[in-house]
């Protein structure tokens, strides 16, 4: 296993007025996941304007006709960038959730999505801590069929060669009695 650990590290340089520089955020259909026992929303969001933005807000599900509403705060994204906001939402259950989001940056309106979340089965996966903050979902422990095959090959080939020598073998030394 590979773990590439990245930092990005950002210089700002206005050039121009602040104030007239564009301020942006847009929200792209939302995921779901499992970590754990406990359903995660995997809010997209992108930043399409000039500027940094941060943002607050809420993310609101309905399950069997009640709603469910967690707090969403996005720490600061670089123009022209994306980021994904991982929002554990216990209380969540079924396959498709009605949800909707909303995020306030400070100056401009609010980014909004509404949508379908689907909820994939519950399956365990191993999470690894892999610094400070982020964690690692391994793949499942599944081995493709053509591996398989390819392995029982490889065992039923060295069976083969094994019995062609025991039988030269035996072979050289009859001759040689």
């Amino acid at each position: 296993m590979n773990i590439v650990r990245q930092v990005t590290a950002g210089v700002a340089i206005t050039v121009g007025a602040l104030t007239q520089m564009k301020t942006a955020l847009a929200v792209a259909p939302v995921s779901a996941e499992w970590i754990g026992h406990t359903p995660r929303l995997l809010i997209p969001v992108h930043n399409p304007g000039q500027t940094f933005v941060k943002a607050k807000g809420t993310i609101s599900c309905r399950v069997h006709d009640r709603p469910h509403a967690y707090d969403v705060i996005m720490q600061t994204v670089l123009p022209g960038t994306n980021a994904v906001l991982p929002i554990n939402a216990p209380g969540l259950s079924g396959e498709s959730i009605p949800c909707k989001v909303r995020l306030r940056e400070s100056t401009g309106p609010a980014a909004l999505w509404s949508g379908t979340v689907t909820l994939p089965s519950r399956t365990q996966k191993k999470i690894i801590h892999t610094g400070n903050g982020a964690y690692t979902t391994l793949p499942d422990n599944t081995i493709p069929f053509w591996a398989i095959a390819l392995i029982v090959l490889g065992a039923l080939i060295l069976t083969a060669l094994l019995v062609l020598l025991v039988l030269q073998r035996k072979h050289r030394q009859r001759a040689s009695s």
